[in-house]
């Protein structure tokens, strides 16, 4: 996107020959309800304001999809739902509302995509982030950038980026409740203020989550044997009570644009275990901590300088697990970052960013890991033919510890008659090792000081049309994955990180949009997956990598007007191995959710809803054999008071 950053030709050659000789060495081995599309999908419009570290401004050629979170959802999802309407994405349930929620983008692991929260990380390198504990109520969008273009962020990259847009305060004073109840004894609440002035702003959200988590499931004691009885048996230890709070403050300090995040909450749930090795007194206790500072100026030469500053704190008590003892650990993350772009002319543009950090893991172990992190990154886009063709080069250079890795990508996008465009990307990017996985015991889990970074190659070519009501996107990739971090069972109930040679992962992603009148749109996506194991090991070679479902189907209509309208969805999810051996298996799955919702009052405004999810109560499982809930009925209410500005 030139017309947001730009970078000279010269620079933009070396960025290229630099990629070529890296990736080379690499390739073996209307109404106030809702607008029907906040924020289009890729390239269909012009895209919503972002932030220097926005997918949408790092990556301008990537592949990025961009999901809407209404701001009166009455709908009980958290921010793992939303995030699967995407393509490309599969969502690790350890068992419904309020448990561990992970992201696989692309095929790659869910240490291998990056979280943000308006732009400050939420996993350190090569950490998994846990979705369920933040509520989707909180946002009005989410980006989802796919591919190479994560290396772009740094260590853990290799999948994606999934970067998560807090809500803005609207013009004017609000005041609003909202709160749903429903099966499993589940209740949501969010209470929330916003209000502006001269040059300012300010938002503060209140949520919490209290949710009993006891669901019938089907359980077969002889998975040997085809075809016989199953048991109706109970989830039990499956609660979750968490509670959390944002504030959001922007202000203008003479030329320079100030931000304050600050993000806090509690969480304590019940840790229920698999089907065949259930927990009933495990149980986990976690606070966390977030601060976040960014200042933004622009200069009359065409230079924009975004200066970032964040913090964040977690801590985490696992208690009572079997075959483990009690447990404790503290995470902190800590980073300071700029982010320049230069204009030149209409043509070109450099963008760079500086990013230097700290990792730190304490826990009751005699090793107390913690490493600095350094990055550097420098961009180049050069538009041709009056903007028809824009190529855009970028080199990225990490140092995590001791490690340092390279991520170089190469991004093309080009405008065609008819409303077609063109999208490419190939790229490199590396994940270094966890320190859970190099030095911390967790439960069943032993580490492995000797693990080697993870690194991929990756490319995709995809193809967009719009027109006044439609929006299509049809892409391909390809993925490999060299010395894959892969957990190996270890008798007894024990499994140790190995790294393994290569995987390979490839597919197809769709993804559409059709606002069919003022009262009816529909969206939908499909990915196409299929993934090898590329071990030299006979017994592994060439099966599916464990949890890569070949097939992903996802269907939304929402049909109505603001006095009444409703919403229906389908997801679709093919059958998943669960080992390496692809000897366990877990089956194909179809979820249908829908609901009914009013705004019949505007001073206050006042809304209602009704929502079913799993109408069919669709008996399954997910991840390593964890029951999900089966048919829910959920009722939100929410109250908004509007007050007029008075500047």
């Amino acid at each position: 996107m030139l017309s947001r950053r730009i970078a000279r030709p010269t620079l933009g050659l070396a960025f290229i020959a630099a990629f070529v000789l890296t990736g080379a060495t690499r390739a073996r081995a209307g109404e106030t309800r809702l607008e029907p599309v906040t924020v289009p999908l890729p390239g269909a419009l012009t895209p919503a304001p972002t932030t220097s570290e926005s997918p949408a401004r790092r990556d301008p050629t990537g592949a990025l999809s961009v999901i809407p979170v209404p701001d009166t959802l009455a709908e009980a999802k958290d921010v793992s739902e939303v995030l699967a309407q995407a393509p490309g994405v599969v969502i690790q349930d350890v068992g419904g509302l309020g448990q561990s929620k992970a992201v696989q983008l692309r095929g790659a692991s869910s240490n291998a995509a990056l979280v943000y929260l308006d732009g400050i990380p939420l996993n350190g390198a090569g950490a998994i982030s846990d979705l369920s504990l933040l509520p989707a109520a909180d946002f009005e969008r989410i980006e989802v950038l796919r591919g190479g273009g994560g290396g772009l962020y740094g260590s853990g990259g290799l999948g994606g980026v999934v970067n998560l847009v807090s809500r803005a305060p609207r013009p004017g004073t609000h005041a609003w409740a909202e709160a749903t109840y429903g099966s499993f004894a589940s209740t949501l609440a969010q209470l929330g203020a916003s209000t502006d002035w001269t040059g300012g702003s300010a938002i503060l959200l209140l949520d919490g989550l209290d949710t009993g988590g006891d669901f019938p499931y089907l359980y077969d004691p002889l998975q040997a044997l085809p075809g016989n009885a199953l048991d109706l048996r109970h989830r039990a230890n499956n609660d979750a009570h968490e509670g959390s709070g944002f504030l959001k403050v922007r202000e203008r300090l003479g030329t320079w644009t100030t931000e304050l995040l600050v993000q806090a909450g509690a969480m304590s749930r019940g840790l229920a275990g698999t089907v065949d090795l259930p927990q009933f007194a495990a149980r986990q206790q976690t606070d966390q901590a977030l601060l976040g500072l960014r200042a933004e100026h622009g200069f009359a030469n065409g230079l924009e300088l975004t200066l970032r500053g964040y913090g964040r704190r977690e801590h985490d008590a696992f208690t009572k697990i079997a075959y483990s003892r009690d447990t404790w650990q503290v995470q902190t993350v800590a980073g300071l970052a700029a982010d320049a772009t230069w204009l030149v002319g209409g043509f070109n543009g450099l963008s760079a960013s500086l990013e230097v950090g700290s990792d730190a893991l304490r826990n009751p172990s005699p090793v107390q890991p913690h490493r600095f992190t350094l990055g550097a990154l420098l961009e180049d886009e050069l538009l041709f033919f009056a903007g028809a063709l824009s190529l855009a080069p970028a080199f990225r250079v990490d140092q995590v510890g001791a490690l340092t890795g390279v991520s170089p990508k190469l991004g093309v996008r080009g405008t065609l008659p008819r409303g077609f465009e063109v999208r490419g990307n190939v790229g490199q990017a590396f994940r270094a090792p966890s320190f859970l996985e190099l030095y911390v015991e967790q439960g069943q889990l032993l580490p492995n000081p000797t693990l080697k970074p993870e690194r991929a190659l990756s490319a995709d070519l995809g193809v967009t049309h719009l027109t006044r009501t439609t929006a299509l996107t049809v892409a391909g990739f390809a993925s490999e994955y060299e010395n894959l971090i892969q957990y190996e069972y270890e008798p007894p109930f024990r499994a140790r990180p190995y790294n393994f040679s290569t995987a390979g992962v490839a597919g197809l992603e769709v993804e559409g949009k059709w606002t069919a009148t003022a009262w009816l749109s529909v969206r939908a996506s499909y990915t196409f997956q299929r993934s090898a194991d590329l071990h030299d090991e006979p017994r592994y070679y060439l099966k599916t990598l464990p949890n890569h479902p070949e097939h992903r189907v996802f269907a939304r209509a929402d049909p109505g007007v603001t006095l009444l309208h409703g919403h229906a969805e389908v997801l679709y999810q093919s059958a998943q191995t669960l080992n390496r051996s692809a000897s366990l298996s877990l089956p194909e799955r179809v979820f249908v959710n829908a609901g009914l919702a009013s705004e019949f009052l505007r001073h206050p405004a006042v809304s209602v809803g009704v929502e079913a999810k799993n109408l069919f109560d669709v008996r399954a499982a997910d991840y390593d054999g964890y029951p999900l809930p089966g048919r829910a009925f959920y009722a939100t209410a929410r109250v908004t008071l509007d007050f007029p500005s008075h500047h």
